[in-house]
C-alpha cells in the first residue's frame, strides 16, 4: 500500500511538471518542450446537449410570441454551453426552403444578404435612424409573427445562434463564424456578426482564424471586419483583452494555428509571460512562427521607383511571419544581451537562446526572492515567507528548491490545526504533500489533509466518513470521485494563484485513483 500511494503521489508531482512546460531553467531541450504545450481545458459535456436538442424542438413547435421568446432563454442559460449539439442544430436539414425563410426574416425587418452574400446599400441614415437599426432586436420581430412554414425552423436558429453566444467557450464563437459562411448561415450572417461581437471577447479565437481563411476570402473579410469593429485586429490588443488564461490560451493558439502574421510581436512579447499557461502556449506559437508550416507566399509585384520606372524583379507586397519572426529576435536578443545575433544563426538557435535567457533571469530572480522567504520562515514568520513561496510557485510549479519550502507550509498548517482553521489548515497540508511527495513529512501531510476535510466537513454539520476513510487509505477511497466543493472555496484565496489550484487538482487526480 505504501508504495501505492508513492506512485500515486508521484504522479502528482508530474502532473505539476507537465503544467510546467517550457518553463525550465535553460534547458537545452526548451524549444521541443515548448512544442508541447497543453491546450486549454475542456468544460465538461453533462446532459446539457439533450436539453438543448429537446428545448430547440419546442422552439419550433411554439405557439405564442411569449413561449418562443421564453425558451430561447432557456437554451441560452444551459451551463455549460452545449456547442456541440447547437452546431449540429444549425447544419441539420430543413424542410422548408431557404427561399422561403428569406421571406420571413425579410418580413420581420431583419437584413439579410441576397442569394451571393451581399447586403442591399441603403440610403443615407441619420445618427437616428443607424441607432434604430443596431438595435433591431431580430428574436421579439419573429416571434410575434403568427404561425406559418418555416417559422418555427428561423426562429429556432436565432435561438441557437444567441446561445451559442452566450458561451465563454471560444469554440462556440468559432461555430457561429463557420455557419455564417454555409449555405443556409448566410440568411442569418448579420445576426452572427451582430452576436459575435456580443459575444467578444470569447468570439476573438474564431475571428482570429476566421481572418486568414484562405478557402473562403468572404470569410477572411468579414471576420476581420468583425475584429476591427471591436478594435481587436491589433495582436496586443486582443491578448490584453482576455480575462482569463484559458481564453489567452486559445487566442494566442489560434494565432499560431492560422499563421496570424500580425500576432509575431505580440506572441513575442508573452514568451516570458508570468502566468506558466500562457508562458508555455506563447512559446509553442513562437516554434510554430519560426519552424512550423510554411507561410503562405505573399503577393508579388515590379515596385514603382522614385525615378518613376519600375524596379527590376518582382518584389513581395509584405513580409512573411518567418521573416517577420526572424527580424523580432534579433532585435530581441540584441536589446537584452548587447550582442548582435549572427547571420548565420537559425531561428530554432535564437529561440533557444532567448527562451534560456529568461528562464535563467527568472530562476535568478526566483531564487532570490526565495532566500529571503526561508529567512522569514527561520525567524517564525512562516505566514510570509508562504506568501512569497506561493508567488514562485505559481510561476514555476517545479521550482528545483521547492521541497526546502515543505518546513514552513507545514509548520503554517500545525498553527491553523491548533486554532481549529480547518479549511486553511487542509489548504497548507495539501500543499506541503504535492510540493515534495517523496518527503516523509509530506506523506504525513496528505493524512492531515483529509483530517483537516473531515474536520471542516463535521464544523458544517455534514458527513465526514468519506474523507476519513481516505485518510485512512480503506477500499472506500474509491467511491469518492470527485473532489467536494468546499475542497474549491479552500483554493479561493486569490493570492494562492495558479500554484495551488495546481496542488488542489493533484490531490483530486489521487482520489480518482484511489
Amino acid at each position: 500500500m505504501k508504495s501505492t500511494c508513492s506512485n500515486r503521489l508521484r504522479a502528482v508531482a508530474i502532473f505539476i511538471s507537465c503544467l510546467g512546460v517550457g518553463l525550465g531553467t535553460g534547458s537545452s531541450n526548451n524549444v521541443a518542450q515548448a512544442k508541447k504545450a497543453p491546450p486549454p481545458a475542456e468544460p465538461a459535456k453533462g446532459d446539457v446537449g439533450a436539453s438543448a436538442t429537446a428545448l430547440l424542438q419546442q422552439i419550433a413547435n411554439a405557439g405564442t410570441s411569449e413561449q418562443r421568446i421564453s425558451l430561447s432563454a432557456d437554451l441560452a442559460a444551459l451551463t455549460p454551453t452545449p456547442v456541440e449539439a447547437l452546431a449540429k442544430h444549425l447544419a441539420r436539414k430543413r424542410s422548408t426552403s431557404i427561399d422561403v425563410r428569406r421571406a420571413i426574416l425579410k418580413a420581420s425587418g431583419a437584413d439579410v444578404p441576397d442569394e451571393s452574400g451581399r447586403f442591399k446599400i441603403p440610403k443615407r441614415q441619420t445618427a437616428k435612424e443607424k441607432a434604430q437599426k443596431n438595435k433591431f432586436n431580430w428574436l421579439p420581430a419573429l416571434a410575434k409573427q403568427s404561425t406559418k412554414p418555416g417559422l418555427g425552423e428561423a426562429i429556432s436558429d436565432v435561438a441557437a445562434i444567441r446561445a451559442l453566444a452566450a458561451s465563454t467557450n471560444p469554440k462556440a464563437g468559432e461555430a457561429i463564424v463557420d455557419f455564417a459562411f454555409t449555405e443556409e448561415g448566410l440568411l442569418y450572417r448579420d445576426e452572427c456578426g451582430r452576436y459575435l461581437r456580443k459575444m467578444s471577447p470569447y468570439s476573438l479565437p474564431g475571428l482570429i482564424r476566421g481572418s486568414q481563411s484562405r478557402k473562403d476570402k468572404s470569410m477572411s473579410r468579414y471576420s476581420r471586419y468583425q475584429l476591427e469593429r471591436l478594435d481587436r485586429q491589433n495582436a496586443h490588443k486582443a491578448i490584453d483583452a482576455a480575462p482569463t488564461e484559458d481564453l489567452k490560451v486559445a487566442i494566442i493558439t489560434a494565432f499560431a494555428e492560422s499563421q496570424y502574421r500580425e500576432a509575431v510581436f505580440a506572441v513575442l512579447d508573452n514568451v516570458d509571460h508570468v502566468a506558466p499557461r500562457v508562458r508555455a502556449a506563447a512559446r509553442a506559437a513562437w516554434v510554430e512562427y519560426v519552424s512550423g508550416k510554411e507561410p503562405p507566399k505573399p503577393p508579388e509585384r515590379k515596385l514603382e521607383l522614385p525615378n518613376g520606372k519600375e524596379s527590376n524583379e518582382k518584389e513581395p507586397l509584405w513580409l512573411d511571419h518567418r521573416v517577420l519572426a526572424g527580424t523580432a529576435i534579433r532585435a530581441r536578443l540584441t536589446k537584452l544581451t548587447g550582442e548582435k545575433m549572427p547571420k548565420a544563426a537559425s531561428l530554432e538557435a535564437l529561440t533557444e537562446k532567448l527562451f534560456s535567457y529568461y528562464d535563467d533571469k527568472r530562476l535568478q530572480a526566483m531564487t532570490t526572492e526565495f532566500e529571503a522567504g526561508l529567512a522569514l520562515a527561520g525567524s517564525g514568520k512562516d505566514d510570509q515567507a508562504i506568501a512569497i513561496f506561493d508567488r514562485i510557485l505559481a510561476q514555476n510549479p517545479t521550482f528545483v528548491r521547492r521541497t526546502e519550502m515543505l518546513p514552513a507550509y507545514l509548520a503554517a498548517a500545525k498553527t491553523l490545526e491548533g486554532s481549529k482553521d480547518w479549511k486553511a489548515a487542509a489548504v497548507a497540508y495539501g500543499k506541503a504533500s504535492a510540493i515534495a511527495p517523496d518527503d516523509k513529512g509530506a506523506k504525513d501531510a496528505l493524512q492531515k489533509h483529509h483530517l483537516a476535510r473531515a474536520n471542516a466537513t463535521k464544523a458544517a454539520g455534514e458527513d465526514n466518513s468519506a474523507e476519513l476513510a481516505i485518510a485512512e487509505d480503506v477500499p472506500v477511497a474509491a467511491k469518492s470521485a470527485e473532489p467536494s466543493k468546499k475542497l474549491v472555496l479552500f483554493g479561493g484565496i486569490a493570492a494562492l494563484g495558479a500554484s495551488l489550484i495546481l496542488l488542489l487538482l493533484g490531490l483530486a487526480a489521487r482520489r480518482r485513483r484511489g
